[in-house]
């Protein structure tokens, strides 16, 4: 990646999002390598801010940090439903998945062992 003014301004933002939500430091070069690839593949035209939010709730998601939509919206400025549309999107067109944590047997079992008959 190729380093400009334009790649240090997402840099400074990205930055400020992740220091208000109290994210890990790994997050940050994720969401840059991300953003990029986003911008790539589908030509993401819209809002940054959105943009950047979307990907902090996919690897919030995926790496089982606790962020709410509620924070990453609040603190970037997006409304939480066009947060949720332009997710879902980025997450079609990217091709990424998040595998769920619990499989369908274990979800059964700890189910099961809650209830008290």
């Amino acid at each position: 990646m190729r380093w400009n003014k334009h790649t240090y301004e997402i840099y400074s933002d990205i930055r400020l999002i992740c220091s208000q939500l109290h994210l890990p430091r790994y997050v940050e070069r994720e969401l840059l390598d991300l953003y990029f690839d986003a911008v790539k593949k589908i030509k993401y035209t819209g809002r940054r801010e959105r943009l950047i939010a979307s990907l902090i709730y996919y690897i919030s998601k995926r790496d089982g940090l606790h962020v709410t939509i509620k924070d990453i919206s609040e603190v970037v400025g997006v409304e939480k439903y066009s947060l949720l549309r332009s997710y879902k999107h980025i997450m079609r067109k990217m091709g990424l998945e998040i595998k769920p944590r619990l499989t369908f047997l274990r979800r059964v079992k700890r189910f099961f062992f809650r209830k008290k008959f």
